[in-house]
């Protein structure tokens, strides 16, 4: 988790990222990131804390870099420049002693491409099978390259809200190890039969409507405590907006949903709780 020290409205990515409003208070930003990063940790959670940037107001979001479980990690192009800052800090340097670089896609970012990491690809790493829904943040020939070389099947679909593509995968789908949430309305036709079809060889899928989609129901995830118990994070709008019968199948399959309140940060940034976790394989 990245330290929120200079978080704030983010001009170059508003154009892509609808759910970002002009509205939320800045200074409980903060404290919300707090509450979150000890709520994890007093689940049995272990979070490892980065520093923050200054001049990258998104960096609360560490979506430029995707580890794995043989020690290495790929480092992706981002969209808008402000964002591409966030790799020159010390927090890269600090991955460096515990991984090694396998990818680099930085450079397609002097051709103006971007794939923003596990924003951009939504991964069933036990199936192998990534998701990327289409967006000028989400460049569907990089995450064809990305997929070949890591042995991926890449499932790519578009998908929109209020009239617009919507900007990461992680917003319209999350996956976990047994049951998935993904918003059909937002997916059209042929892809969400593909999607459906892959998810429902070994998933139940839990579905997600539109206005769910706008409270950040699609952007949860799955973490694994200390005791290897599974529990799924989630912000206290996207808890609100589940109806009781899904929050009752949530917990068949999680021993615990921990809920935070980020009503600034989703706010200000347009991203949630998993936006804001890059997982340390």
């Amino acid at each position: 988790m990245v330290r929120p020290d200079y978080f704030g409205p983010n001009i170059q990515t508003a154009a892509s990222n609808v759910f970002q409003k002009d509205s939320g208070d800045i200074s409980n930003c903060l404290l919300e990131w707090e509450a979150m990063k000890d709520t994890l940790i007093s689940e049995g959670i272990e979070v490892m804390e980065f520093e923050a940037i200054k001049n990258a107001p998104d960096a609360i979001f560490p979506n430029w870099f995707t580890t794995y479980s043989n020690q290495t990690l790929d480092l992706f192009p981002m969209e808008a420049p402000n964002r591409q800052l966030e790799r020159d800090n010390p927090s890269l340097d600090k991955l460096l002693h515990a991984y090694k670089i396998e990818i680099d896609f930085t450079e397609m970012e002097l051709k103006g491409l971007a794939l923003e990491s596990t924003s951009s690809l939504v991964l069933d790493r036990i199936n192998n099978i990534a998701y990327c829904s289409i967006s000028s943040r989400s460049n569907l020939n990089l995450a064809r390259d990305w997929a070949i070389r890591k042995g991926f099947e890449l499932v790519a679909f578009h998908s929109s809200y209020l009239n617009k593509p919507i900007y990461h995968t992680n917003v319209v789908i999350w996956i976990g190890t047994s049951i998935a949430g993904i918003c059909e309305d937002a997916i059209k036709g042929n892809d969400l039969i593909i999607i459906k079809d892959t998810l429902q060889k070994d998933k139940q899928i839990l579905s997600l409507t539109i206005d769910q989609l706008g409270a950040y129901c699609g952007n949860m995830l799955e973490v694994r405590n200390k005791k290897g118990e599974l529990l799924l994070l989630m912000s206290k709008s996207a808890n609100h907006a589940l109806g009781c019968n899904q929050k009752s199948t949530l917990k068949e399959f999680y021993a615990k949903l921990l809920v935070v309140d980020l009503t600034n940060i989703e706010k200000i940034g347009g991203g949630s709780a998993r936006c804001m976790v890059q997982e340390l394989y």
